[in-house]
């Protein structure tokens, strides 16, 4: 049995890849906030999502999350994939604690766990039945991906990592600060060990301690991340890819934000060199255009036409 399942959780693996966006756009009325987006995110990879205030960073990341509806395109994510999603602003009830968000984050794993004791007692009914050891074993990888034998104490790891004591826990979220309320939605993320998170500004309101654990956690993280990060030095740590935003378009680069600004450099030298070109043929083909209009003959017109 042992054997089995584990052949089957290699294929599983083989399985889950990577996402996939493709053409992607979005426009409020006349204004497009980016046009014909595409790239693939692959399990392993820290992509740095960057460009300009308002050049619809976290618009595309509201795509993605199905928060806002985009106009176009296509976003591909493997079916039993999951994704965690750092947000600015979520509200909670007065009552609820530090530690109800970290247990409401487990539900589903909880879930998993119940479906997992489930199985095991219909396959010691049913031992020769192999699409339930197949089932099993499906579940089984999924517990194991989601740190299903370690979520309690993988979740107080991060707590505290996030600057948090145990006599937190038990503390009305409200009763915390903006920045604490940051930090505990970046935890409701983390914990969940998801096939992919999307982070928008992650170090925002971390002090340089609770950053580097962040550093860390990410550097070592199994599954896919997605960063909206204006701490360059944060980025150069952290990613192997880096897509731009700008002016409604996005340009993929390999490498970390300094790769990147090297690139970058190099793309707008070679940009402002061809339009210098272009520059001096327009000169030249406007001053032989005068010099054929001076001539005012039928030939010399038609020329000047062209």
């Amino acid at each position: 049995r042992k054997a089995y399942c584990r052949t089957t959780r290699e294929r599983i693996k083989k399985q889950l890849g990577s996402i996939k966006v493709q053409k992607l756009s979005k426009a409020f009325g006349v204004h497009v906030v980016f046009h014909d987006v595409s790239f693939e995110l692959r399990r392993g990879e820290r992509l740095g999502l960057i460009g300009a205030s308002g050049a619809g960073k976290s618009t595309l990341l509201k795509c993605l999350m199905r928060e806002e509806e985009y106009d176009s395109g296509a976003f591909v994510l493997s079916e039993g994939e999951s994704v965690g999603y750092l947000q600015q602003d979520i509200t909670y009830a007065d009552t609820v604690t530090l530690g109800d968000v970290i247990t409401e984050a487990w539900q589903d794993v909880r879930h998993l766990e119940q479906d997992l004791k489930a199985a095991e007692k219909q396959m010691q009914a049913e031992p020769d039945n192999e699409a339930l050891m197949d089932r099993y074993a499906r579940l089984q990888e999924r517990f194991e991906w989601l740190g299903g034998f370690s979520y309690e104490s993988m979740s107080h790891k991060i707590v505290q990592g996030l600057g948090f004591s145990e006599a937190d826990w038990s503390r009305p979220v409200q009763s915390f600060s903006g920045g604490q309320k940051t930090r505990i939605n970046l935890a409701r993320a983390l914990v969940r060990r998801p096939d992919y998170l999307f982070l928008d500004e992650p170090t925002n309101h971390l002090d340089m301690s609770s950053i580097a654990w962040l550093e860390t956690y990410l550097l070592n993280y199994r599954g896919a991340v997605l960063i909206i990060a204006h701490d360059r030095y944060f980025l150069d740590k952290i990613v192997s890819k880096v897509i731009e935003l700008d002016n409604g378009h996005a340009v993929v680069y390999s490498g970390n934000y300094t790769a990147y600004s090297e690139k970058r450099a190099q793309m707008r030298a070679i940009q402002m060199k061809a339009y210098l070109n272009q520059q001096q043929e327009i000169k030249h083909q406007e001053a032989v255009i005068e010099k054929l209009k001076s001539f005012n003959r039928e030939k010399s017109i038609k020329r000047v036409e062209s």
